[in-house]
């Protein structure tokens, strides 16, 4: 047991001594074989492209590289400064004086009615009021209002005439960095108010040189030529603090200034790209490596990733700055195969790389304390693979073969835990507590320790409880543990999935068929309370007390095998892979990786070996060093933007605001697509979906999209863009068109078609009408003039038929010729009345045909038999020429013999839609002369009248005339 108590052996490293953590840094090109060119602005504009303002002209970086703006009407000027205001264009300040504007893809000379300044253009910016102001190396500042451009020189009160910067505040007041200081400056309804604010007043340095942006509430970072920073109060217009005066300043010109969570990064003129930590008041002056350390650095800008970028001579620098950081070795110490790491509640970082045990001391970013402790002799390393820090301070130290260890973090002192058989021989693959307990996994099952006041003494033996696959654990192979926010108690095991302990009873999910990974790694809690769980190759899984769900590729993820996982500040979980780390935002559903792109090249991360700050930093180890995950919300829940950055037609570009509607013949498309996504531009697909000419979406590679001859329609074009594959959150956009059908072949010429066809058509008809109008009339007056005279026919015919049988019944019969001559009167009564009718009923027909028969009967008798069998609707439903029937009836008692030896049988009937007369043969020895007006006077009246003929035959001893029905 002596050799319980001998102390860590450790050696102290003095913090001046170690290598600085780095960010991850690359160099970009801007024009490959221009070695001359010098990059001097750079700003990013509303969708999040980058550009660039340098000796050789205006670049847009947009796609894999900068790209120059140029026309053949532009040439390429040297660009000085560079600003977008709220519209969306884009000024460019050239070194002669020349001010260039860029507005969708409209590239134009700013010409004001007055004249442009002819020194260099050294910032621009706008006021709250729009107003775009010009600053100048040696004419002062310029105004453009109302389109007139207004001069502000030293005659008007301006400190000095050489401005280096410009910054515009809330109440339309500018403030100017000059040459002398200070200037504020108020112009309004052409009066000009300017204060200046000098080394008289307390500033270090009357040539200042930048003036940007604080996250503090009314303050400015105002940056000189060689007194360094302070922090200036715009509302009370004075100095808040000189952020360098203890320090001391021996980095030259400051020519930028940008903060970035309370670290402000600051772009010299000869010394790089310096760091300013402001809660700590320290400096940083080598926030890049060796190799990437240029002298001047002009101009700094961030992403929309979280991405630092340094205008730097001929290139562009991009560095991850604070967010993601590498620590792959202390001067003379390779950090390589740390299995866990610890970042306690006190700031110091634990971790063991190459087998021993390291504390580190935060000093700065690149000052580090480091103690390094051997828990066995150098050659005797051993493998660590746990840590914990207990509720007394104390260190428990777990190692692969070598059992448990506590350490009293004061003293030094440590022992190896011997009272449990599994703890001292055992190999510890994780450790976890909360309050008094403490739980270790091996490879034999779990053990729970249960601290006492008493165990404030590092030697004091502590309770123990082990348990096993037999207990309910499901496998003795436990990767992992965690104690969440109720107190349950969760396992990672391999063989067994995911187990709980809770009220002193295990559950296994797996098991129990509710989880379906045998394999977990490593688990997490968020902030809804909600367990991560991480698989071999399932991905991973969110059990929110009911349902395990499950992340894969398909949401992002870029690997399914999950080494380790942790929750950061913004309830992201952090989910690391041999490919790098993905940072998945569940309620949003986007993960944003960090791999070779942004240095992780090829880290092998090790088993659980994670940890989350007290101030939310994430670290990783691996076996190729450590490294800092230090996340933002905005970084984090970032995916890339498609835009659609213009549309050609027949490859000639177009105004996409002014222009939606296009010609027939106007139909060979192409968009050029792009999205900010910097990190790793190759990587970024794009989906588009034409709405009237595709069916759904499409993904390619291509930044331009081609769509020849399309059809006359309407379109919708959607674009959307994803470096993951995984598009259901991305934002899209989106372009409207139409192209016109043939002037032929559209509605409006159809309709113009049909109501001139109509209206021909319809003249045409009239005319026809018109004609037959006339034509019927002229028929008609025709037929009534014929009508009329075969009228006029009847009345002598029968007045003659009828006065020869009144001559022969006078002869044969004088007593009766009175009564005769009644009848007869009686029947020219209503012969008068119908004659002036075209058609009279058959009733009315069959009335004066029987006052007719009663003359004939006076004269025949028995002879004459008439028949009339006709139902009486009929005889008032039919219609019939006057005199028809009574002109058959005569023309049969005119041409047959009427005696009692041969009688003469007329019979009238229907049958057929036929009105049928007809009577039997008795023909007379002697014909009488006839001129056959009766026959042809009815044939020649109902043709008149219908289109059916009147038929007469002549059959077995029977004349038949049948009549048609009206």
């Amino acid at each position: 047991m002596k050799l319980l108590k001998l102390l860590f052996l450790f050696i102290y490293m003095p913090a001046a001594q170690l290598t600085a953590q780095y960010p991850f840094s690359k160099k970009i090109a801007i024009e490959e074989e221009n070695l001359t060119l010098k990059a001097n602005a750079i700003i990013k504009d509303q969708n999040g492209f980058l550009w660039i303002g340098t000796s050789a002209g205006l670049f847009k970086y947009a796609s894999t590289v900068p790209e120059i703006i140029t026309t053949s009407e532009i040439d390429k000027c040297h660009v000085t400064a560079l600003y977008e205001d709220a519209e969306g264009t884009i000024w460019a300040g050239c070194r002669d004086g020349r001010i260039l504007k860029v507005k969708k893809h409209k590239i134009s000379w700013f010409t004001p009615p007055e004249s442009l300044p002819k020194m260099a253009v050294t910032a621009i910016k706008q006021d709250a009021k729009k107003r775009m102001w010009f600053a100048t190396g040696g004419e002062g500042l310029y105004c453009y209002a109302n389109d007139h451009l207004y001069h502000i020189t030293e005659e008007d009160g301006l400190s000095a005439d050489y401005v280096n910067c410009i910054y515009p505040l809330t109440d339309n007041e500018i403030i100017a960095g000059t040459d002398r200081g200070l200037s504020f400056i108020k112009f309004e309804y052409g009066k000009k108010n300017i204060k200046i604010f000098t080394t008289k007043n307390g500033l270090p340095d009357n040539i200042v040189s930048c003036i940007t942006e604080s996250h503090t509430k009314n303050m400015v970072w105002v940056g000189t030529q060689s007194k360094g920073m302070l922090l200036f109060n715009i509302k009370d217009k004075g100095i808040q603090e000189i952020s360098t005066k203890n320090t001391g300043w021996r980095y030259g010109q400051i020519n930028d200034i940008l903060e970035v969570n309370n670290i402000a990064f600051i772009a010299t003129e000869q010394n790089g790209i310096i760091s300013f930590n402001q809660a700590k008041h320290t400096t940083n002056e080598k926030v890049l490596t060796d190799s990437l350390f240029p002298k001047r650095i002009a101009d700094l800008q961030t992403d929309n990733e979280g991405n630092i970028w340094a205008a730097a001579e001929n290139k562009l620098i991009s560095f991850t700055g604070e967010y993601l950081t590498y620590w792959h070795a202390a001067k003379g110490i390779n950090f390589i195969k740390v299995h866990t790491v610890l970042a306690d509640d006190e700031g110091k970082l634990w971790f063991t790389p190459d087998f021993r045990l390291y504390e580190n001391t935060k000093v700065d970013s690149d000052k580090v304390s480091l103690r390094s402790y051997d828990i066995t002799p150098p050659k005797d390393h051993i493998d660590i693979t746990g840590l914990y820090k207990d509720r007394f301070g104390f260190l428990w130290i777990g190692t692969m073969g070598e059992g448990l260890f506590r350490m009293n973090l004061e003293t030094g002192k440590w022992r190896r835990i011997a009272e449990n058989p599994i703890a001292y021989y055992g190999n510890i693959l994780s450790i976890a507590g909360k309050d008094n307990q403490v739980w270790i996994s091996t490879l034999n099952g779990v053990s729970r320790f249960n601290l006492t006041e008493n165990n404030y003494e590092l030697n004091t033996g502590i309770a123990f409880t082990n348990y096993s696959k037999r207990d309910g654990l499901g496998s003795d192979y436990i990767y992992h543990i965690l104690i969440d926010k109720q107190n349950r108690v969760w396992f990672a095991t391999d063989g067994a999935g995911v187990a709980v302990f809770q009220n002193n009873l295990f559950t296994n999910f797996y098991t129990a068929g509710r989880f379906p990974a045998s394999v977990t790694y490593s688990l997490a809690e968020d902030k809804n309370q909600h367990i991560w769980i991480s698989t071999y190759n399932e991905g991973l899984f969110k059990y929110d007390g009911k349902i395990f769900t499950r992340y894969g590729i398909k949401n992002g993820l870029t690997d399914l095998a999950i080494s380790s996982i942790a929750v950061d500040e913004f309830n992201n979980v952090i989910a690391v892979n041999k490919k790098g780390i993905d940072i998945l935002n569940p309620v949003k559903n986007i993960v944003q990786h960090y791999g070779p792109e942004s240095g992780f090249y090829e880290p092998q991360p090790n088993l659980n070996s994670i940890s989350k700050a007290p101030d939310g930093k994430i670290w990783i180890g691996t076996d190729n060093g450590i490294v800092c995950l230090n996340t933002s919300s905005a970084a984090v829940t970032y995916r890339p933007v498609a835009v659609i950055e213009y549309v050609n037609l027949f490859n000639n570009p177009i105004d996409t605001a002014g222009r939606k509607n296009f010609a027939y013949d106007q139909n060979n498309f192409s968009f050029k697509l792009a999205a900010a996504f910097y990190k790793a531009p190759e990587k970024i697909k794009f989906q588009y979906w034409l709405e009237g000419y595709n069916k759904d979406w499409e993904t390619t590679g291509d930044r331009v999209i081609n769509f020849p001859r399309l059809r006359p329609g309407r379109y919708l074009l959607k674009v959307r863009a994803s470096a993951t594959n995984n598009f259901d959150a991305a934002p899209i956009a989106a372009y409207r068109f139409s192209i016109s059908r043939k002037f032929w072949t559209t509605w409006w010429f159809y309709l113009l078609s049909f109501l001139v066809i109509s209206a021909l058509l319809y003249w045409i008809v009239m005319q026809r009408i018109k004609s037959i109008k006339k034509t019927q009339q002229y028929e008609y007056e025709k037929f009534q003039l014929q009508y009329d005279a075969l009228k006029n026919q009847i009345n002598p015919h029968f007045l003659f038929n009828s006065f020869n049988a009144l001559l022969n019944f006078v002869e044969d019969d004088p007593k009766e010729a009175a009564i005769l001559i009644k009848h007869l009167s009686l029947f020219y009564r209503k012969l008068t009345a119908y004659s002036q009718k075209e058609m009279i009923t058959l009733e009315e027909e069959l009335e004066l045909l029987d006052s007719y028969l009663f003359i004939q009967k006076k004269r025949y008798g028995s002879a004459l038999q008439v028949s009339i069998n006709i139902n009486t609707d009929f005889r008032k439903s039919c219609w019939i020429p006057p005199l028809v029937l009574q002109l058959l009836t005569e023309n049969a008692v005119k041409h047959n013999t009427i005696s009692k030896d041969r009688p003469l049988h007329i019979e009238i009937f229907t049958a057929q839609y036929r009105i049928v007369v007809q009577n039997n043969i008795n023909p007379k020895l002697e014909k009488e002369e006839s001129e056959g007006v009766g026959l042809k006077n009815i044939n020649n009246r109902y043709r008149f009248l219908t289109d059916i003929e009147v038929t007469q035959e002549e059959n077995n001893g029977v004349f038949t005339v049948k009549l048609p029905i009206i």
